[in-house]
C-alpha cells in the first residue's frame, strides 16, 4: 500500500473537525445547559460549590479537545490551527492563573472585603467575555475545517 498524502490530510482534517466539535459541545452545554439550570435551581451557596467544582473540569475537557484538534489541523489549515491553540492557551490561562484568583476574592469577598468583591466582578465578567470570544474561534475553525 502506498502512502497517500492527500488522504491523510482529508484524515487529520475530519479529526480536527470532531476534536473542535467535541469542544465546541462542551462549550455549548456547560454555557447553555449546566450553568442556567445551576442557577436556577440552586441557591447562591450550592451554585457557587457546584460552579467552583466544576469548572476546572471544563477548562481541562474544553481546552484538551482543543489542543487535539489544534494538533490535528495543523497539516490542514493555519487558520484552524491557529483559531483552536489560542482557544486551548486561553483555557490553560483561565484554568491555572485567572480561576484561582476569582476563587481567592470570591472568598475574601465573602468574607467581606467589598474591594475583593468589586476585583471579583471585573475578573469574573472577563471570563466571560474571553470564553464568549473562545467560543466565537471554536465556531471559525470548524467552519474553516469544514470548508477545507
Amino acid at each position: 500500500m502506498v502512502f497517500d498524502p492527500s488522504l491523510a490530510t482529508l484524515i487529520a482534517g475530519d479529526v480536527a473537525l470532531v476534536f473542535a466539535a467535541v469542544a465546541l459541545g462542551i462549550m455549548l452545554f456547560f454555557g447553555a445547559g449546566v450553568a442556567p439550570a445551576a442557577l436556577r435551581t440552586l441557591d447562591k451557596g450550592a451554585t457557587e460549590t457546584l460552579m467552583h467544582a466544576l469548572f476546572p473540569h471544563y477548562y481541562l475537557s474544553a481546552g484538551s479537545m482543543a489542543v487535539l484538534a489544534a494538533i490535528a489541523a495543523v497539516p490542514v489549515s493555519r487558520l484552524a490551527t491557529l483559531l483552536l491553540f489560542l482557544t486551548a492557551v486561553g483555557f490553560l490561562w483561565l484554568r491555572q492563573a485567572l480561576m484561582p484568583r476569582i476563587e481567592r476574592l470570591r472568598e475574601e469577598g465573602a468574607a467581606g472585603n467589598a474591594n475583593a468583591r468589586i476585583h471579583f466582578a471585573r475578573l469574573n465578567r472577563l471570563s466571560l467575555r474571553l470564553n464568549m470570544i473562545q467560543l466565537v474561534m471554536i465556531v471559525g475553525a470548524v467552519v474553516v475545517l469544514i470548508g477545507d
